[in-house]
């Protein structure tokens, strides 16, 4: 490439037009001043420079480097744009186009002085423009974070309300329920003690009793799920012997195992530690526990086993029971549909059961899924952290 100028002002125009970008190109490409001084030549200019001698490189002029035979034909007199259609920073030059067979030569003259200042122009805008762009961009980030925003307060009153209609239903049709036997039991028994037998007496004490207890589990499942949706049930997460809560659970549900006849087992390492709040995993293992129950018929067999990796225990409770199908599965964990079902011997549930235990797994970091089987049982399986040491358990 030759730079036949060293002024302020070429410097300045070179760096505009950046002018190295011609040096490799195919085409020829000079650049005169409007004396015809030649002022820049790529190297396949350099080539068909048709004057060598030291005297006109010095100070070279246009009519001395090329010359145009008169055979050149002059095909084309006026301003040609130069750049891509789609870009803003192209530039026309007032040209003359010559033809000599197949080779072409165009002439273009232009005001250096407006070039500059329209690129300068240019480069102003763009960045006004990339300045625009970006702040579009914030903008239209902040605003999806918002819509985010808005879905998550959306849902979140959504759930409020499902579970405002849950609480409403309960309180309307599965406490009614309960109290309507108990008060009906207990009228017969004040109206017609003398007249019923030892053994009329004892069955309906039981089913007093019966009703009362299932009352009662509704009652504090209420009271716990109303607390948890409230935030205002405490959560004290700490190294927990998950055999001795799945102990304590066996015992008080033991009874109503033995009425069915069904056998209970949990094999579980006596040293093995979750980390849990002793509260809601005891509440866990003792829905999870009675629905198995609940759900399993005389002489079936519910079990509990755990699989260990470096960070989670995996607890799975599995039972003989009459399983579920998939419409029921899939709307196990929904606050708005309701998939209560009366157990094999006529035992009623509360419909809140399963909602607890999603809501108290996934607060202490776990995970709950079910595997079922219409009619060979079911596997409800969950997740808890482990604690790093052994030492965690007494």
């Amino acid at each position: 490439m030759y730079k036949y100028s060293n002024s302020t002002f070429f410097k300045e125009w070179e760096e505009e037009m950046e002018i190295s970008l011609f040096d490799n190109q195919s085409i020829y490409i000079a650049v005169f001043s409007i004396e015809g001084t030649l002022l820049f030549a790529n190297k396949a200019m350099e080539e068909v420079l048709i004057s060598r001698s030291p005297n006109d490189l010095l100070n070279p002029r246009f009519s001395k480097l090329i010359h145009f035979p008169v055979t050149d034909k002059l095909i084309y007199k006026g301003y040609i744009t130069f750049g891509q259609e789609s870009q803003d920073d192209n530039f026309s030059l007032d040209s003359r186009v010559y033809r000599k067979n197949e080779t072409f030569l165009i002439i273009g003259t232009v005001d250096a002085n407006l070039l500059i200042a329209h690129n300068k122009s240019m480069r102003l805008l763009n960045h006004q423009i990339i300045d625009l762009q970006r702040s579009l961009i914030k903008e239209k980030f902040e605003l999806q974070k918002t819509l985010i925003q808005l879905k998550k307060a959306n849902d979140s009153l959504n759930e409020a309300n499902a579970a405002k209609d849950k609480f409403f239903s309960i309180i309307a049709h599965d406490l009614k329920n309960p109290f309507s036997v108990l008060l009906g039991f207990s009228d017969l028994l004040a109206q017609n003690l003398d007249d019923y037998d030892v053994q009329n007496v004892k069955e309906m004490i039981s089913a007093i009793h019966q009703t009362s207890y299932q009352t009662y589990q509704l009652l504090e499942d209420l009271l716990l799920w109303s607390r948890s949706q409230l935030g205002k049930l405490s959560f004290t997460p700490e190294g927990v012997s998950l055999y001795e809560a799945c102990q304590s659970v066996f015992e008080l549900l033991e009874s109503q195992a033995l009425k069915k006849q069904i056998h209970i087992h949990y094999d579980v390492p006596q040293k093995l530690c979750v980390i849990a709040d002793v509260g809601m995993l005891r509440t866990i293992l003792r829905n999870l526990f009675s629905n198995a129950i609940k759900f399993t018929p005389q002489y079936g067999t519910v079990n509990l086993s755990v699989s260990i990796d470096h960070h989670y225990v995996e607890i799975s409770v599995t039972d003989t029971g009459i399983g579920m199908n998939e419409s029921i599965q899939s709307k196990l964990w929904s606050l708005t549909a309701s998939v209560s079902r009366c157990g094999t011997n006529g035992e009623e549930g509360t419909g809140l059961g399963l909602q607890l235990c999603k809501e108290f797994v996934e607060k202490q970091g776990g995970k709950i899924w079910v595997y079922s089987v219409e009619n060979k049982g079911s596997r409800f399986v969950f997740t808890l952290p482990k604690c790093s040491h052994s030492e965690d358990v007494e």
